[in-house]
C-alpha cells in the first residue's frame, strides 16, 4: 500500500515500483473513503500536490518482471544460434564478415556481466550493445545488397534500376535480408532493457514530478 501524509490539505503518495513510477495526489478526505489505496512496491517519497489537481496517477508502461528472463534467454539463444550458423557457413573469410561475429561476442560478454551485476551500468552497456547490433544489421543488409547487385551485373550487364534491385533482393547468394537478424536481436535486447528496474525513474518522470512540486 502507498505511504503518505496530508500535504496542503491533500493526501499525497508517490513512489517507484521496480522501475515503475506511480504517483497520486488526492484530497485528505480520500484517506477516509479509501481512495488513497495504491499498490506501491518500493520506497515511497512525498511530493506536494499541484493546486487545483485533485487526482493524478502516472503509471508508465514497462516490461512485466516475469517476462524479462524469457526475453533475455531468447536473446542469448538467438545470438548463439546465429553465431553458429555464420561459422558453419564460413562467414569469417573477410574483415566485414567478422562484424556480426564480433558484435555477438561483445553482446554475450555484456549479457554475462549483466547476469552477475544487475545495476544500471550493465543495463546501459546492454542497451548500447543492442543499438550496435541494430546498426550492424542495417549495415549488413546494405553490404549484402550491394554485393548481390554487383554479382548480378557481372552475369548480366544490361540490368539496371528496379529490375537490378529486385533481382538482387531475390538472389540466394548472398541473401540480401539475412543480416536483418542482427537488427531483430538488437531490438529484442532493447525490449528487455526497456524501463529496466535498475534504471529507476526516467528523466521525463522526474521532470513531470518536478513540475508537480
Amino acid at each position: 500500500m502507498a505511504e503518505g501524509r496530508p500535504v496542503g490539505g491533500r493526501f499525497v503518495a508517490v513512489g517507484p515500483t521496480r522501475g515503475l513510477a506511480l504517483s497520486a495526489c488526492l484530497p485528505s478526505r480520500g484517506l477516509e473513503t479509501g481512495q488513497a489505496s495504491l499498490r506501491l512496491r518500493a520506497p515511497a517519497f512525498l511530493a506536494p500536490c499541484p493546486p487545483g489537481r485533485i487526482g493524478r496517477v502516472i503509471q508508465p508502461a514497462t516490461v512485466p518482471p516475469a517476462i524479462r528472463p524469457f526475453l533475455l534467454a531468447i536473446l542469448l539463444l538467438g545470438m548463439l544460434g546465429t553465431a553458429a550458423e555464420l561459422l558453419l557457413l564460413g562467414h569469417d573469410e573477410e574483415a566485414p564478415q567478422l562484424i556480426p561475429l564480433a558484435g555477438i561476442a561483445v553482446a554475450v560478454a555484456v549479457i554475462a556481466w549483466h547476469a552477475v551485476d544487475r545495476r544500471a551500468a550493465s543495463v546501459r552497456a546492454l542497451q548500447l550493445t543492442m543499438l550496435l547490433l541494430v546498426g550492424a544489421g542495417v549495415a549488413g543488409v546494405v553490404l549484402h545488397l550491394r554485393g548481390s547487385m554487383e554479382f548480378q551485373l557481372e552475369t548480366d550487364a544490361s540490368l539496371g534500376g528496379w529490375q537490378l534491385f529486385w533481382k538482387a533482393m531475390r538472389a540466394k547468394n548472398p541473401p540480401a535480408l539475412a543480416p536483418g537478424i542482427m537488427a531483430q536481436l538488437g531490438l529484442l535486447g532493447l525490449a528487455y532493457a526497456h524501463r529496466h528496474p535498475a534504471l529507476g525513474v526516467t528523466r521525463s518522470e522526474r521532470q513531470d514530478h518536478g513540475r508537480a512540486t
